[in-house]
């Protein structure tokens, strides 16, 4: 799945649930459908921001830390302009940034054709799914720095 499109339909999920947990503060529990749908729209902002993140830089620490910043800041603009209820806003706010910033950064499926050969002729194929019962084979961090580093998905050298 395109991790920007990831990191929206998981920001929205989370944003959803970030802005039900304001039912546990009754002074604010009738404006419950407005919360929901502003922490819903800051979730996918949050979101979103994150995907692209992923898209250019591959670094889980550094996505959950970006995710983090955006989540924080976002809820804070919030907590703001309502004058109180940082804590409130603020946490589940980073909490859901900082969730999406790791989802957009996790390793990513490899389908059952692909293999990948990098220079020191080492061949990672997909038969490591099917050994364990999967269909499909997870790729780890440092093997997909390598066959980004040098080679193609189709196995070429590049």
């Amino acid at each position: 799945m395109n991790k920007v499109l990831l990191g929206l339909l998981l920001g929205a999920v989370l944003g959803a649930i970030d802005g039900g947990t304001a039912w546990f503060t009754p002074a604010v529990r009738s404006m419950m459908v407005g919360i929901v749908v502003g922490s819903t729209i800051k979730g996918l902002i949050a979101g979103v921001a994150a995907g692209v993140f992923a898209r250019k830089v591959n670094s889980v620490p550094l996505g959950i830390l970006f995710g983090l910043v955006v989540g924080f800041a976002l809820a804070f603009l919030v907590a703001y302009m309502q004058h109180g209820y940082y804590f409130e806003i603020i946490l589940p706010g980073s909490i859901v940034g900082m969730i999406v910033g790791y989802a957009t950064q996790r390793p990513v499926p490899v389908s059952d054709s692909a293999s990948v050969r990098c220079n020191f002729s080492e061949r990672i194929s997909a038969t490591r799914g099917h050994a364990a019962g999967l269909p499909f084979v997870f790729v780890t961090h440092s093997e997909s720095r390598a066959s980004k580093r040098c080679c193609s998905s189709d196995g070429q050298q590049g």
